[in-house]
């Protein structure tokens, strides 16, 4: 059984770091207006490509690659998928713009997408590769550092959110909630709700993702 969230459209940051990949997931609540569907989900994905280059990449090492953004419309059952690699401004992939030395594949930014808390609901997450060895200082990530990471993550989502339709579509990034609850016992994953990301938030102290590390 598909996994349905009305309106909701998942699209997937793809870079690589080190060899391996360093993929984030943004879910993006997108209604179109006098415009199709598939026409706004591939407008969002190009506005997506534009702020992670101009807000994002240039916090990352120079090893990270931004490649690509592709989707798959959680709208419908059988939603489309696709995948962009440019813009009228921006052309992949991208580099990042921090240069040293960075560190191991594995060792990431824990980013935070924060939402209003309610019982039973996670807030999101996301694992930023690429920090260069200058800004570590044992297991925490100087505040200097962090800070400007923080002031890019906001310019991002706004840059990503539309209260009034620009272009025909109204966006803004959202934490999916799923239940595998059922009367009789567990069943596949079922829409629960989504609630907004208020803000994008780097922890101070560095994180890991094991798998980055494998062959």
């Amino acid at each position: 059984m598909a996994l349905v969230f009305p309106n909701i459209c998942r699209y997937v940051i793809e870079q690589t770091f080190l060899g391996r990949p360093a993929i984030n997931i943004l879910d993006m609540d997108v209604q179109e207006h006098e415009i199709s569907r598939a026409e706004a989900v591939f407008n969002v994905a190009g506005d997506i490509i534009n702020n992670w280059d101009d807000h994002v990449m240039g916090a990352l090492a120079e090893g990270v690659s931004f490649n690509a953004v592709s989707w798959v419309d959680l709208n419908t059952p059988d939603g489309p998928t696709g995948r962009r690699t440019s813009t009228s401004d921006t052309t992949l992939p991208k580099a990042g713009g921090a240069s040293g030395n960075t560190s191991p594949a594995s060792v990431a930014m824990l980013v935070s997408k924060q939402t209003v808390s309610a019982r039973g609901q996670r807030q999101g997450r996301w694992f930023l590769p690429g920090v260069t060895e200058q800004w570590l200082n044992g297991n925490t990530i100087e505040s200097s550092f962090i800070a400007s990471v923080n002031t890019g993550l906001q310019s991002f989502l706004d840059g990503v959110s539309d209260e009034v339709p620009i272009e025909a579509v109204t966006k803004f990034p959202v934490v999916l909630h799923t239940t595998t609850k059922g009367v009789d016992g567990p069943i596949p994953p079922l829409a629960v709700g989504a609630s907004r990301v208020l803000a994008l938030t780097a922890d101070s102290r560095v994180a890991s993702q094991r798998r980055r590390n494998r062959p």
